[in-house]
């Protein structure tokens, strides 16, 4: 009877130490935004995926949300995340071109898209099944589980009304991509890079005259509040901002059956992030009204000439990346990023409000095609 008692211990203790049959040990994990409670990066895609997880595990694997750059700023995260200050993060690729310059060319890309979540998608599954130049970019400081996009960027103008070409001479304008500074060097305007996180005060201040982001921003970075006049000229959207990069140690750490919960919950965070920018946008547009900024569409003019600037501009834009010495065959990267724009936009537009059925197409179109047993280790 002894014997047996010991031999039931001693395989319950055995059970323990191999995690066979046994709960998981409880995981926490650190995340960092720069941006606050009520952007759609926050609102609509971690705080839910997080909330999600935690229960999906039974409290077993959770995260710790850092907010409003209270962990790791848009420049610091880069280097945070792969020293592992923290554990998973959101990122602007184009604020690192030197280490990123195959993300500085998707942004330069004069593939204009005008949705969110159909930008988000092509992009991660070019970056996840058509350019492992792209994964060789990011795997020393990342695991990259997918991306996000702004919706389309218009004009927030500090002052007066910008409606004509003329109007943009002299101005100084924030932009984030290559592609918009051309752009304005054509209209005779002048190009100021700095962070999302700087617009308010760069406008407020007189820094900048012009702040070339999505509407979005007239609440999440109260811009309404600095803005005078939104021109609705759509110039594409943001489309190489990361929604989730893992610390790699800690994704390693992390047990098979974890890592499997994450990246079956990402696609809808990405669709979800992807999509509260366009229903943020509604509301702030609302909501800029109600302050007095006034609202108006570009000219003629000026939509002709965006148009004829495009036509042109992807060989300019391939020739230029190849010239920078990192990036081979741009023009045909460019195009096949293109391609799969076309594929998104056809597969995504008789669902644009339905996030289930954008989540499923998301789901099989790219994330079950990877391994979870084998993805990021």
């Amino acid at each position: 009877m002894l014997t047996r008692l010991f031999a039931v211990f001693a395989l319950a203790v055995a059970l323990t130490y191999t995690g066979v049959g046994a709960a998981e040990a409880k995981v926490e994990g650190k995340a960092a935004t720069w941006v606050g409670p009520k952007h759609p990066v926050n609102s609509h895609g971690y705080q839910p995926f997080i909330e999600r997880i935690e229960k999906r595990s039974n409290g077993e694997l959770s995260f710790r949300l850092f907010m409003g750059s209270s962990l790791l700023g848009p420049k610091a995260v880069l280097t945070g995340v792969r020293d592992g200050v923290a554990d998973v993060a959101m990122y602007a690729l184009t604020y690192f071109p030197a280490e990123f310059p195959h993300f500085a060319m998707l942004a330069d890309a004069p593939v204009i898209g005008d949705h969110a979540t159909i930008v988000g998608a092509a992009v991660t599954e070019y970056v996840l099944m058509h350019c492992p130049d792209c994964r060789a970019e990011l795997d020393p400081y990342m695991v990259y589980l997918g991306s996000f996009s702004t919706s389309a960027y218009v004009l927030v103008n500090r002052k007066g009304k910008i409606a004509s070409v003329a109007d943009m001479q002299g101005k100084k304008v924030r932009v984030s991509t290559g592609l918009h500074s051309r752009w304005l060097e054509r209209v005779g305007a002048v190009s100021v890079n700095i962070p999302s996180s700087d617009m308010y005060d760069a406008l407020s201040r007189g820094v900048i005259d012009i702040a070339i982001y999505a509407p979005g921003g007239l609440t999440s970075h109260g811009l309404a509040d600095v803005a005078k006049d939104i021109t609705l000229h759509r110039l594409g959207t943001f489309p190489v901002g990361v929604l989730m990069g893992f610390n790699r140690q800690f994704w390693e750490s992390l047990s098979p059956a974890h890592r499997k919960l994450i990246l079956e919950e990402t696609p809808q965070a990405m669709v979800e992030a992807t999509m509260g920018y366009e229903k943020i946008d509604e509301e702030a547009i609302q909501i800029a009204s109600s302050k007095g900024v006034t609202m108006h569409e570009p000219s003629a003019e000026l939509k002709a000439d965006l148009r004829d600037f495009l036509r042109t501009e992807l060989t300019v834009a391939a020739k230029e990346v190849e010239e920078k010495g990192k990036v081979k065959n741009a023009l045909q990267k460019m195009e096949k990023f293109g391609e799969l724009m076309d594929k998104w936009t056809k597969l995504m537009t008789p669902h644009l409000n339905d996030a289930d059925k954008l989540t499923d197409l998301v789901k099989k179109e790219i994330y079950d095609k990877v391994d979870p047993k084998m993805f990021g280790i």
